[in-house]
């Protein structure tokens, strides 16, 4: 064996010592972090140390699912779900945290700690680093027994985009504007927007022309909770839009919904049925494909909504029908799925899709589109379904711990 070769053997065991090292063998539990928002798991290692972060659920002592919900005044709530394997089986916890929607991101990024180290702290009773964590009690501040607005929470945008190049412009305006007020018995919101789009072509081989189109619309809802289960409510607005030959659009749907589940258990699961009427009146810029410049509708709805996350995964369902009184003909069904499953160790299954049969555009300009109008998308088209898939696998191995933050390059 020459001297080259012997410099190559141990170079190559030198790189495996130092490739382990960091790798804590101080007995701790074993973590799998699950998280259906973003968080940010970088800052959660380094101020969490003293356990082992995993790859794979079928390593962890403890499998921490992380989902939220938006709050009454535009804040989230975190809801985290602790869950032992293994001697920890049958442990379980939840731990809420809450953010107001004029926190900073670190500020979240705090509480989301602080939540994780209070579900965590009762599986490390049985270790030994047990004993060199500190308990801090922090005063809670009192809050305000009276709002002073009353639970209503006011929002306003304003966005606007200008783009370009040597033979073509484009500009964008957006603003709304919104109102809600929400507590346990009552839920309301009311919303305007307005969008804007221009864009101007200078072609040698064609004419200048430019595009416009634009919306606007008005959408609110009340809804009333009757139970932890069923739920009373109504949505009415008024829309514009160029794309859809819509100069005017009015509509009230009353609606009935039940949950088979308790609503408070939203986060992680919900199964709910939606009966809704529907009142509609529309007006045409063009003559429509069926002589008409003016509708009056009347019709029906369900909306059915399935999703439940565990932790071998999770299911989103969602199918709505409905139909127009006056003629039947006038119908749509849209099935959309989503299912992320974890098949076995390291390796997960995606699909995603939507399936819709389109019979209600009956607000189709009698004009057809022109070229233009297909290749800038300034009309819709005529179609009597639209569909989507995806899907696909992620298969991760090697090492099961993920302890180290490097964040160079």
């Amino acid at each position: 064996m020459n001297i080259m070769k012997v410099k190559f053997i141990f170079f190559f065991i030198l790189v495996i010592l130092l490739s382990g090292y960091g790798v804590t063998d101080k007995k701790t539990i074993n973590v799998f972090l699950d998280s259906y928002v973003e968080i940010d798991i970088d800052y959660i290692k380094t101020q969490i140390p003293f356990v082992n972060y995993v790859n794979d659920k079928g390593d962890a002592d403890v499998h921490v699912l992380i989902n939220s919900r938006e709050t009454s005044s535009g804040g989230i709530e975190y809801h985290m779900k602790f869950i032992g394997y293994k001697k920890h089986e049958g442990l379980e916890y939840n731990v809420f945290c809450y953010s107001n929607p004029t926190d900073a991101d670190a500020s979240v990024r705090d509480k989301i700690v602080e939540g994780l180290k209070k579900g965590l702290f009762p599986y490390l009773l049985e270790y030994e680093i047990v004993s060199d964590l500190n308990i801090q009690y922090h005063e809670k501040l009192q809050r305000p027994q009276k709002d002073p607005w009353n639970f209503w929470v006011f929002n306003i945008s304003l966005n606007g985009s200008i783009s370009g190049e040597e033979s073509a412009e484009y500009s964008n305006f957006w603003t709304a504007l919104s109102a809600s007020r929400t507590t346990e018995r009552n839920k309301f919101r009311a919303a305007f927007s307005y969008s804007r789009s221009e864009n101007h072509y200078e072609l040698e081989q064609l004419s200048d022309f430019t595009t416009i189109s634009w919306f606007r619309d008005f959408n609110s809802y009340y809804v009333y909770s009757l139970s932890d289960h069923w739920s009373l409510g109504c949505n009415w607005g008024m829309f514009t839009s160029t794309y859809s030959n819509i100069k005017f659009e009015g509509f009230a749907v009353p609606a009935i919904e039940y949950n088979i589940f308790p609503y408070s258990e939203s986060a992680f699961r919900e199964l709910s049925f939606k009966y809704r009427l529907l009142f509609k009146h529309s007006e045409y810029f063009e003559e429509t494909i069926y002589d008409k410049t003016m509708d009056n509708f009347t019709g029906q709805g369900i909306e059915i909504y399935y999703f439940i996350k565990q932790a071998w995964g999770d299911i989103y369902v969602f199918l709505t029908a409905k139909h127009y009184f006056e003629d039947f003909d006038f119908n749509n069904v849209s099935l959309s799925p989503t299912i992320n499953i974890k098949l076995f160790r390291g390796l997960s299954l995606s699909i995603d899709g939507n399936f819709t049969m389109v019979h209600d555009q009956y607000f189709l300009s009698k004009e057809g589109v022109t070229e233009e109008d297909v290749l800038l998308q300034r009309k819709q088209l005529q179609t009597q379904y639209n569909y989507s898939l995806g899907i696909g696998f992620n298969y991760t191995f090697g090492s099961i711990y993920s302890n180290v933050v490097n964040t160079r390059f």
